[in-house]
């Protein structure tokens, strides 16, 4: 797969998206969590900001791809994944 070289566009882009990324993310890890792992394990709840703060950490440490689509069909791509984790959680959810 050929890789792809970003546009200026798609960079101020991708900056000004990324908060709402973030924040996104924790959002569902803070939900998740909650929902499986606090009341299993006795734990706090986490906060979004904590789950965010986490979720920056790991991807720091984790692999990073070279950049082979661009911006917006990475970030399509990254939000349908998170919608469909929300979605099939809450709905196990549902039923524990």
């Amino acid at each position: 797969m050929e890789n792809h070289k970003y546009s200026t566009t798609e960079l101020i882009v991708s900056f000004i998206i990324m908060p709402f990324e973030v924040y996104i993310i924790g959002l569902c890890i803070s939900t998740l969590y909650g929902w499986f792992i606090a009341p299993v394990y006795n734990l706090p709840e986490l906060g979004i900001l904590n789950a965010s703060g986490i979720a920056v950490l790991v991807s720091l440490f984790s692999k990073s791809n070279t950049p082979t689509k661009p911006v917006l069909d990475m970030l399509v791509g990254k939000f349908v994944k998170l919608g469909l984790a929300m979605l099939l959680g809450y709905l196990i959810h549902l039923f524990i």
